[in-house]
């Protein structure tokens, strides 16, 4: 890898250090929203599911970024 792809490079891995973040805090949130109502709701299941994708498809890019497949 050529020296000028190195710094764009780690600042993809940031953000999706960051987008990996976002995910969490809308998972949180939607607990938040469970704890506060007492009860389940779907706009809570759905902010659940939405983060939790979120968060893990941010992991594998990153994961993937970090460690390319070669081959």
């Amino acid at each position: 890898m050529s020296s000028p792809d190195r710094p764009r490079l780690s600042i993809r891995q940031l953000l999706l250090v960051v987008v990996f973040l976002l995910g969490i805090c809308v998972v949180l949130l939607a607990d938040v929203v469970n704890a506060t109502r007492g009860f389940a709701t779907t706009a809570a299941g759905v902010g659940k599911l939405v983060g939790t994708l979120t968060a893990l498809g941010a992991l594998w890019a990153l994961y993937d970024s970090v460690f390319p497949i070669t081959g």
